[in-house]
């Protein structure tokens, strides 16, 4: 557990690196987020057959990265709790408002109220049933948590923008350490998809694709003053502003590439996405070292990490852009390598 000296020691400016610790097994949890058959089932798959992007992203992607996770959890016996949409009734009288306005409901001991199968519950692992959008003020999940001495909570769910976000919100406001899984959340991708489909049936330019990176730009920039951009907090501001720019990205290299025919800008992308978890895994592991060695800079002890962002970044283009290069040198010295074992034929499969 975090203790007293621990937060005393946090300066009075702050030290983002401290939501950097790597958490510790035995006061962590894992905590999946509506995952269940009333959102995902055969049937409302059949009648809602304009989403079959989203339905084939939870099938290929959310729910094989989700058993992945839950099941490194189980080895290494962290809390798994599941909270699941479910009323206390079987008419929901006991909803809250805006789950009444929104039509949201599983009725008591429903099967849609289930968690699906191919992520269940064991027998004695904790369900949460609610009904609202926020776990932390609707039920008794903060008192749960500390009495299994909890304090690090890792999050997961199909879609962040509601009861994923609330959590994690609530949850840093309560003093819990979270970690939002982005593995698993998808509906950003699930809209670029069905608009991108739309123009490349037409072989037309990726035209609404910009015009709404442009839109997640400027309301990302806007709602930053009232709710600040930051990445330690996954805020929705930064949600927003970082998934314009990638979105205006990604429209620009399919429209390159597929379009215009010009193969050979996607070749950087080619070698970093023929080795892509083995190199994630690396650069994971090169950053845990990185912070664990500590040196005295300025009679202050700070990790390697820090020293070499201070010494060599800083000073040439300031906090700001010198947070910016230090990202981009990382990822060319990732790339070298991986040029390096592309050249070479070598492919290391994780």
């Amino acid at each position: 557990m975090i203790n007293k000296k621990e937060i005393e020691s946090i300066p009075l400016e702050g030290n983002i690196e401290f939501r950097n610790k790597s958490i510790e097994v035995e006061n962590s949890a894992l905590l999946i987020v509506d995952v269940q058959k009333g959102e995902y089932n055969q049937e409302y798959i059949k009648n809602n057959s304009h989403d079959e992007y989203l339905f084939n992203r939870i099938k290929n992607k959310v729910i094989p990265n989700g058993k992945k996770l839950i099941d490194a959890c189980r080895s290494k016996k962290i809390e798994v709790i599941y909270t699941v949409v479910e009323s206390l009734t079987l008419d929901g009288r006991d909803r809250g408002i805006d789950y009444k306005i929104s039509g949201i409901f599983a009725a008591k001991g429903s099967w849609q109220a289930e968690v699906v199968d191919e992520l269940k519950p064991m027998k004695n692992e904790i369900i949460i049933p609610k009904t609202s959008s926020s776990l932390f003020n609707s039920t008794n999940f903060e008192y749960v948590l500390r009495n299994l001495s909890v304090q690090y909570l890792m999050i997961m769910g199909i879609v962040t923008d509601q009861c994923v976000e609330t959590a994690v919100r609530d949850g840093c406001d309560r003093g819990f350490l979270i970690t939002l899984t982005a593995t698993v959340t998808i509906i950003l991708g699930y809209l670029c998809g069905k608009l991108l489909h739309k123009d490349v049936i037409n072989n037309i330019f990726p035209t609404r694709l910009i015009i709404l990176g442009f839109l997640g730009i400027l309301i990302g920039l806007i709602w930053g003053f009232i709710f600040p951009i930051n990445k330690h907090l996954w805020t929705s501001s930064f949600v927003l502003y970082t998934a314009g720019i990638a979105t205006i990205c990604y429209a620009l290299i399919y429209w390159r590439i597929e379009i215009k025919k010009c193969r050979k800008i996607g070749i950087p992308f080619i070698i970093f996405g023929g080795t892509s978890i083995f190199i994630y895994v690396a650069s994971s592991l090169l950053s845990t070292v990185f912070y664990l060695i500590t040196i005295n800079y300025n009679g202050d002890t700070i990790s390697l990490y820090s020293y070499i962002y201070k010494i060599f970044f800083t000073p040439f283009a300031g906090d700001l852009n010198g947070s910016l290069l230090f990202a981009l040198s990382q990822v060319l010295f990732f790339w070298l390598i991986l040029l390096l074992m592309h050249k070479k034929g070598i492919r290391i499969k994780i």
